[in-house]
This record gives structure tokens, sequence and C-alpha cells, in this order.
């Protein structure tokens, strides 16, 4: 039976795979941080605030609770994948741990979840928001925002084929965008803000 953690087989496995499978571990502190950050700030973020609120009938104290409940969440899922990454430094992520943890059968069906539904859906989810919010301010809509989206989903994918230390780069330039205005409306809204009156 496997275990999660590494083991005396880990040199012989890296011996076997790939090199491009690997990442030099120069790129791994900068890399992770804002792979992370990335997964959990995307552009669902600007567009679920307005939810949050409805949900909490405008209550601005109650919709930063839930805002503060929700990332230390993610802080939490954040730590373990990190402990999961040291532990079994491989690419793959949450399908080689579950090959290992359980069967390599539960392995294979999360990896094809996340090839055929998850994983897709979510990249066109996403590609539709952000080539929404492009929309907004050019003036345009129907099914040019749905070829803008499929224009992103092609950029994106032709960055990532350049390879790990070029899309490394690109992902922390697009980190900075997505954290900047955020950081800008948390403190515009803190400082200026004022709470409707029911």
């Amino acid at each position: 039976m496997s275990q999660i953690g590494g083991n005396e087989n880990d040199k012989s496995n890296k011996n076997r795979l790939p090199t491009a499978f690997w990442i030099p571990k120069r790129y791994w502190a900068i890399w992770w941080v804002s792979l992370v950050a990335g997964m959990v700030i995307g552009s669902g973020v600007y567009y679920l605030g307005s939810y949050v609120l409805e949900r909490t009938t405008m209550n601005i104290g109650l919709a930063l609770l839930c805002w503060i409940i929700g990332g230390f969440v993610s802080i939490l899922g954040g730590l373990c994948f990190a402990e999961l990454g040291a532990s079994m430094p491989v690419a793959g992520g949450q399908t080689v741990y579950l090959s290992r943890a359980y069967s390599p059968v539960v392995g294979f069906i999360n990896g094809f979840n996340l090839f055929l539904i998850n994983g897709s859906g979510s990249t066109a989810a996403l590609a539709i928001a952000g080539a929404s919010a492009f929309a907004g301010v050019i003036g345009v809509g129907g099914w040019t925002v749905k070829l803008m989206a499929i224009a992103l989903i092609i950029i994106f994918t032709i960055t990532n084929l350049f390879g790990v230390k070029g899309s490394s780069y690109f992902q922390n330039f697009t980190m900075i965008f997505r954290l900047l205005p955020l950081a800008l409306i948390i403190i515009f809204g803190l400082l200026m803000g004022k709470e409707p009156r029911i």
C-alpha cells in the first residue's frame, strides 16, 4: 500500500519521468505563491461581491465576515496542497495525491473529470467573465463576447506552451494586475464606503 509522504522510490520515480514534469527549484517560491493566488483570486471575486451583499441583506459587516471566513478556508486549502506538494514534488497535483492516497482509479477519474467537466467548464466560465468585462468597456455583446472568450483561451494556452519559465512570468504579471484593483477596492471601500439605509 502506497503512502502519501515521500519515500525511497521518489528518486527512482524522478528518473523515470520526463524532465518537463519537474519544476526547477529556483521558480518554486514565487511561482507557487502566484499559482495559488491565481487559483483563489480569480475573475469571480469582482462579480461575487454584489451577490454576497444581496445574501446578507446589504449588511457590510456580515458581508466582510463571509469574505474573511472564505479567505481563511482558502488559506487552509492552500496550506494542505503546499504540504502535499512538499512531500510529493511531482507534477499532477490532486490526481497524484488521490492516486497514492486511495487508488490509481480514483486519480484517473479525477483527472478525467478535470479534463472533461470541471477544468474545461471553469475555464470557459472564467473566459466568458473576462470577455464580458472587456465587452462592458468597449460596448459589444452577443457572439463578440464568445469570440473574445475563445481568443482568451487560445492566448493563455499558447502562453503555457512556451514552458514553465515563460508561463510563470506571465502568471506573476497577471497576478499583480488582479491584486492591485482588489486592494484598491478594499481600501477605498473601507475608507469611503457608506452602508445604505434600508
